[in-house]
Parts: C-alpha cells; sequence; structure tokens
C-alpha cells in the first residue's frame, strides 16, 4: 500500500490572505519546515511581480503522538510542514519567473508551480 501513495503531506493549518482579492490561473507555492520561516516567505509575495493574490498557510501545533493512525501504519507517516505560501498569477511566464527566483532565494523550500483547473458558471464569483 506504501506505493499508492506519494509526497503525501496532511496539516491542520490556519490560512491567511495576504492580499488579492482576484484568483489566477497559475499558483506557485513555497513550503517550508519550519513556520519560523513566514516572514521571509511574505517578503517574497512582496516581491512577486505579477501576483494578484497571495495567501499563507500556517500549520497549527499538534502532538504527532495523538496524529498517528492506522492508516498511516499502512502506507507511511505523512510528511509535516510548517508554513506554505500560495502565490496566484494570471499569466504563466510571469509564474515561472518567480518560481525561479524564488528557488534562487529559498534553495530549502519545495516550490511547485501548477495550472489550475476550474470552471465559473452564472453568478459564481471567486
Amino acid at each position: 500500500m506504501r506505493d499508492a501513495f506519494r509526497n503525501t503531506t496532511r496539516a491542520v493549518c490556519a490560512r491567511y490572505v495576504l492580499s488579492g482579492r482576484i484568483r489566477g490561473a497559475i499558483v506557485v507555492t513555497i513550503t517550508s519546515q519550519a513556520s519560523d520561516d513566514l516572514p521571509l516567505l511574505h517578503s517574497c509575495a512582496r516581491e512577486a511581480v505579477g501576483c494578484v493574490h497571495a495567501e499563507s498557510w500556517v500549520a497549527e501545533p499538534t502532538d504527532c503522538a495523538k496524529t498517528r493512525s492506522t492508516e498511516g501504519a499502512l502506507r507511511g507517516e505523512d510528511g509535516r510542514i510548517g508554513a506554505c505560501l500560495s502565490l496566484e498569477f494570471l499569466r504563466a511566464p510571469e509564474a515561472l519567473e518567480a518560481a525561479q527566483a524564488l528557488r534562487s532565494a529559498l534553495p530549502d523550500a519545495a516550490i511547485g508551480t501548477y495550472r489550475q483547473l476550474c470552471e465559473l458558471r452564472g453568478g459564481t464569483t471567486a
């Protein structure tokens, strides 16, 4: 069963919207193991050119011994995060440029780029 789940991370987080009223189509995520990196992540959000929405996710403190489960024993323990920053862009070139700059500035952070797939129907707002 361990082979069926890869790169699984579960954490109870608090979400904080930093800026932006509209949502983007391309997302750059920056994940750090330590919540102490949050000020650095926030400074990166301010410097990201073309970012239309930014939010941070901070892991709530938990007792790891209490959160282990039988499911975790079967498939392997989940990874843990301290903080995550999500930056949304309207255009892919701006997102890719920001991701490259973040990789240079934060070599130990896990940085990913994703294209969101969604559909807005009449009367739906982001």
